[in-house]
């Protein structure tokens, strides 16, 4: 953690000679926001001679890369806020710092009709409310596990039958469908998806890197976690959220429901298919598996366009799906960039989509 002061010795040599016991100070970062080293946080003014002009004094740079966390004033009016001699202005705080501070926690809240239980939240630092990121999740409970999410009408109207997509960092998707009708407020739909164990496993134990919204009808929209903070950050702490949901279904006694308590992928006895893909900027390639090809295009082509799938070849399980990528990989490991990405001369692609056709 790096902390910033206020004090006289930031003034401009002009200003020695004046008493300065305060001065307001104007922010253009937001607390939680990701900000670089170097980047303006914000700018000190003081009032002129005549009493009613505001001169700039100077600007402050955070000095080093991390989390903005601003320092609350001495003093608050109509929107300025003043700090005295020697107080603290903001801190800069690391990734780790600043993920271990924000938290959630959750009490249960049972109906003295019904006896039904419901998980009530509340989170640290004060900045999330019930639906805690930018994107609007939230896990529910109602008798069974939920993950909802609002959607700003502005920006992605859904309809049934439209998917929603979780990319994981390690390139792993999850697939929602909207099976009901979304419900329509003021300002955003809202949509809700029935959690199975196997769901949430991932979504404790695996960043979610982005989401995409997807419809027949109109353009796909994707959401990151935070709007004005980091992403990174949000992964942290979506996943976080994930595992105190976890713990609180634990408390409340819920049993998952046999069709919902899959220990095992629910696709694991679903056709699965290996594929050859492509990033056409710079010639390597991607062997991978997938369930449904087109949508893994799809989601990663949302975070790098250039990206194309050569071919695909099914087989009857995930299983098999997997032995063959495995073998691929082996053959091909002196040729291994990172993660499934390889760097294949003319022969191994056309032996490859030989294999794949």
């Amino acid at each position: 953690m790096v902390t910033v002061l206020w004090n006289k010795d930031l003034l401009p040599a002009e200003y020695n000679s004046i008493d300065i016991d305060n001065v307001m100070i104007r922010f253009y970062q937001y607390s939680g926001r990701s900000i670089k080293k170097g980047s303006l946080v914000c700018t000190a003014f003081i009032k002129a001679e005549d009493g009613n002009l505001w001169r700039q004094l100077f600007q402050v740079f955070s000095p080093a890369d991390g989390f903005l966390k601003k320092a609350s004033p001495v003093l608050s009016l109509g929107g300025d806020e003043y700090y005295s001699d020697n107080s603290e202005l903001f801190s800069i705080y690391s990734l780790e710092e600043t993920s271990s501070s924000l938290d959630y926690f959750y009490k249960i809240d049972v109906d003295p009709y019904t006896k039904n239980k419901k998980i009530m939240w509340s989170s640290s630092g004060g900045r999330f409310q019930d639906h805690l990121f930018f994107c609007g999740l939230a896990f529910e409970y109602n008798n069974s596990a939920f993950l909802t999410m609002k959607v700003w009408r502005d920006y992605f109207r859904p309809k049934k039958k439209d998917n929603t997509l979780f990319l994981f960092e390690d390139e792993d998707v999850l697939s929602f469908r909207v099976d009901n009708q979304p419900i329509k407020d003021k300002h955003d739909y809202l949509i809700s998806f029935a959690l199975s164990k196997s769901e949430l496993v991932k979504f404790c134990s695996k960043r979610v890197a982005s989401i995409r919204l997807e419809s027949t009808t109109v353009a796909p929209y994707e959401y990151k976690l935070f709007a004005n903070g980091s992403n990174e950050l949000g992964e942290v702490l979506f996943m976080k959220y994930a595992r105190r949901f976890n713990a609180a279904l634990d408390e409340v006694g819920f049993s998952w429901p046999a069709e919902l308590n899959d220990d095992l992928p629910k696709t694991s006895d679903e056709p699965c298919y290996v594929y050859l893909m492509v990033d056409t900027t710079n010639g390597y390639h991607k062997i991978g598996i997938s369930n449904h090809p087109e949508y893994r295009e799809g989601t990663l082509q949302s975070e790098k366009p250039t990206i194309e799938l050569l071919c695909a070849k099914q087989f009857p399980s995930r299983v098999i799906a997997k032995a063959i990528e495995s073998a691929l990989h082996k053959t091909y490991e002196d040729k291994h960039l990172r993660g499934e990405w390889f760097q294949l001369d003319a022969k191994d692609i056309i032996d490859l989509m030989a294999t794949l056709k």
